[in-house]
This record gives C-alpha cells, sequence and structure tokens, in this order.
C-alpha cells in the first residue's frame, strides 16, 4: 500500500516572553536529600557495625569484616559532612534567572536577566554559563549505566567586579550546528544555564537551571 508523504518540518512551538527559571534542585532539596542519603546509608552500615562490634566484645574480633567496614563507615562520615554544607549553603545568596524567550531554538539569541536574592556581595566571583550535554544509558549484565559527556560550553558571564555580580544581563547566540534538546528511552540531549559564584571560607553558590532548546526554525533550515 502507499504510504503518505511525510510532512515538512514546521517551526517548533516556543514559549512566548519571559519566563523565571527554576533551579534543577532547591537549597532545601539538596539538604534534604543528602539527609536522606546519609541516614539510609549509615542505618544499613550501622547493623555490620554492629554485628563486628558485638564480635569484638566476645573476643573473637572478625578482622575481615572489620577492614572491609573501613570505606563504608568512611563514606557514612563524609555523608554528614555533606549535609553540614548544604546547611550552611542555605545562607548564600539565591541568583534569579529570567530567560527572554521560554523556549529558545537553535541560531536564536539567548537572552538572560539575572539578580540575587541575600547579600550578593559575599560572592567574590560569577560565572555563568549555558551548558549541552549528551546522556546515554545502557545495560551492562544486571547494572545500569549513564555515561554523560558535554559537547558544549558557553560563556555567559564571567566576572569579578562588585557592581556586576549583584544583578545584570547577557547575550548569547545559540549555535546552529548542534543538537536540541531530547528525551528518549536510553538518550538524552540536555540543556542547563550554570551558574557558580565564589565565596571565601564558605560553601559557594552552585546552582543549575535547565532550559529548553528547540530545533532550528524553518525558515533557518
Amino acid at each position: 500500500p502507499d504510504h503518505e508523504p511525510k510532512k515538512p518540518f514546521t517551526e517548533p512551538e516556543t514559549t512566548r516572553g519571559p519566563i523565571v527559571l527554576k533551579p534543577q534542585m532547591s537549597p532545601i532539596g539538596k539538604v534534604v536529600g543528602s539527609l536522606f542519603f546519609a541516614l539510609f546509608w549509615n542505618g544499613i552500615v550501622s547493623v555490620f557495625v554492629f554485628q563486628a562490634w558485638k564480635c569484638w566484645e566476645r573476643g573473637h574480633p572478625d578482622w575481615f569484616l572489620s577492614v572491609f567496614l573501613v570505606p563504608f563507615v568512611l563514606v557514612g562520615l563524609a555523608s554528614f559532612g555533606f549535609v553540614g554544607h548544604f546547611l550552611l549553603a542555605l545562607a548564600n545568596p539565591r541568583p534569579r534567572l529570567t530567560l527572554a524567550s521560554g523556549q529558545p531554538c537553535l541560531g536564536d539569541t539567548l537572552q538572560i536577566d539575572w539578580h540575587f536574592t541575600g547579600r550578593a556581595s559575599r560572592n567574590g566571583h560569577l560565572k555563568i554559563i549555558l551548558e549541552g550535554r549528551e546522556e546515554a544509558t545502557y545495560r551492562r549484565g544486571t547494572d545500569t549505566h549513564t555515561d554523560r559527556e558535554v559537547f558544549s560550553t558557553l560563556n555567559l558571564v564571567d566576572t569579578g567586579n562588585d557592581w556586576e555580580i549583584p544583578r545584570g544581563s547577557a547575550n548569547l547566540a545559540v549555535p546552529d550546528d548542534t543538537m536540541h534538546s531530547f528525551s528518549g528511552a536510553n538518550n538524552k540531549i540536555i540543556w542547563e544555564i550554570k551558574v557558580s559564584g565564589d565565596i571565601s571560607r564558605w560553601p559557594d553558590v552552585d546552582q543549575n537551571f535547565p532550559i529548553t532548546v528547540q530545533p532550528l526554525r524553518v525558515e533557518d533550515l
């Protein structure tokens, strides 16, 4: 039977007007996530630590179990360190990003406005980049692995000027010879705006804001 011819590519629908970007994970979310991992990990490890301790208490130490548990205990202690790190980071100034067009296309000019809430003067240096990466998930035996490869890193802001850090705007042309956002069963193309701020003797500002990059517009083909 005859097949219908493929329809020509049409211009993707984009979100018109400025939108405020949402971070991939809020500072409070990082605290909750790290605390959950620390409690879960240490809860499991503590069962085996208790068994090893009982062996020592009875005068028949299990050296293999004791040595085997050392790296797991160290990971557990480090996990609580991360909880403390993210708790301190709650006091950091927080970036707010506004994207002029909600879903820019390849070849468009990306325009962002940023401002910080809190004491933005604590930031000694501000860097904002647009990053594109590919994620491929595959199975190896019974395990599932995800490989990540960054294919594009574009600089939006890189400044240490006190008067520029609290708020500003930046423009960047999204390359038209790269890949638009994509989400499949095993492969993804992810675009993110990454904000980092250096704070002396304190956890740094570190937040990611996912965005959607659409394919080329029909008139650009």
